[in-house]
C-alpha cells in the first residue's frame, strides 16, 4: 500500500518497515518556531479530543511553538531518531508515557523533552499515574501528571516574552 502511495518498502531479516512518502513542499518550509509541542496520543485525531487538540494548536500559536501529533509512541520514536530537535514538551496519556519514555531514555539530554506532561482522564487512571511518577529516579526532564491542560496553559503563560527555553543550560 505504500508503494503505491509513493512510499517505500524497506526489508530487514526479520521484518518489514514501511516507509512513508514525504510532502517534500511541506518538509522544506522554514519552520520560524523556537519550541515544539509534541502530542503522544492514540485518540490525538478522534473528533472527541477536537477541542484538546485545538487548545493545543492554540498554546503552540500564542507561544511560538510548532504542534507535532502522533498517534503512537513508535511514530514519536521514528521522529526523534531523524536527527536533533528544537526544545519540545511531550503530552501524552497514561497509556503512551511508558514507551515515549523509554525511547527518550538513552538519547542525549538535547533530544528529550524538557518536561512530560501526561493527562489523565479518568480518575483510575490518574491516581496510578501518580504512584508511578512518584517512583521514577530524579531526572532531567520532569514528569507532570495532570487532569487537564491548565499546568501547560499556566507554563506558557509564564514564558512571557522572554525565550521559551533560554533560561535551560541544555538549550542556549
Amino acid at each position: 500500500a505504500a508503494a503505491a502511495n509513493g512510499g517505500s518498502k524497506v526489508r530487514f531479516q526479520s521484518f518489514t518497515m514501511v516507509v512513508p512518502c514525504v510532502d517534500a513542499a511541506k518538509e522544506n518550509r522554514p519552520d520560524q518556531s523556537a519550541w515544539t509541542i509534541v502530542w503522544c496520543s492514540e485518540r490525538c485525531y478522534k473528533t472527541d479530543n477536537t477541542d484538546r487538540r485545538e487548545a493545543l494548536e492554540d498554546f503552540a500559536e500564542s507561544s511560538g511553538a510548532s504542534l507535532v501529533s502522533f498517534k503512537k509512541p513508535n511514530k514519536f520514536s521514528f521522529w526523534l531518531l531523524k536527527g536533533q530537535h528544537k526544545p519540545f514538551v511531550l503530552v501524552t496519556d497514561w497509556r503512551e508515557v511508558k514507551p515515549c519514555l523509554q525511547v527518550t531514555e538513552y538519547l542525549p539530554v538535547t533530544n528529550q523533552p524538557v518536561f512530560t506532561v501526561v493527562l489523565c482522564d479518568a480518575a483510575k487512571d490518574y491516581e496510578r499515574a501518580q504512584q508511578w511518577a512518584g517512583c521514577l529516579p530524579p531526572r532531567a526532564d520532569p514528569v507532570y501528571v495532570v487532569k487537564d491542560l491548565e499546568f501547560l496553559r499556566s507554563f506558557i503563560d509564564s514564558l512571557g516574552n522572554r525565550g521559551a527555553f533560554d533560561f535551560l543550560p541544555a538549550y542556549s
